[in-house]
């Protein structure tokens, strides 16, 4: 036996409970709420700001400015 290896009965158990989640919507959106956001790369961290408000991105964007999305950054909204 090799320490790190899985047998297919614990794969299978897993497979179940994983099965039972997504059949509990509320449960499943939990899980794929966390799951979703986690950033899968560390941000390039940045001073903080002063938030935006609404016409100064109008007006950038009418400018020619463009958005660009921070690497690693995951935002989704269920529900």
């Amino acid at each position: 036996e090799h320490p790190a290896e899985i047998l297919p009965q614990e794969v299978d158990a897993l497979r179940q409970m994983m099965l039972d989640l997504v059949q509990q919507p509320e449960h499943f959106q939990h899980w794929f709420g966390e799951f979703i956001s986690q950033s899968r790369h560390e941000l390039d961290l940045a001073p903080p700001e002063p938030p935006y408000q609404a016409g100064e991105i109008y007006e950038l964007l009418q400018q020619g400015e463009a958005l660009q999305r921070l690497g690693g950054l995951r935002v989704l909204r269920v529900g």
